[in-house]
């Protein structure tokens, strides 16, 4: 989870992470969704729709996300960047 923690924060700083799930419906430049395992289940159904109608590639951590990018009470997060977003999903799968 280390490495993927550099990813975003390279995102943050870039200015490529959109968070929440309202805030990723709105953008039309998301390319990868990461849900938090403790996500409500309405939370994963509107990230999965949404991914599923626009198809992205969402994937659902094992780790909790308030951990891995150092906030509170953030459950989901879009990242605009293709190249961080596609390192990311290199490193998970």
């Amino acid at each position: 989870m280390n490495e993927i923690s550099k990813y975003i924060n390279l995102a943050k700083k870039a200015g490529a992470v959109i968070y929440g799930i309202d805030n990723i419906v709105k953008n039309k430049n998301v390319q990868l969704i990461l849900l938090c395992p403790t996500s409500s289940q309405n939370l994963v159904s509107k990230a999965e729709s949404f991914a599923a109608r626009k198809n992205i590639k969402l994937i659902k951590l094992q780790n909790e996300l308030d951990s891995i990018i150092n906030t509170t009470n953030c459950k989901v997060i879009g990242l605009t960047n293709l190249q961080l977003a596609t390192q990311i999903v290199k490193i998970i799968e």
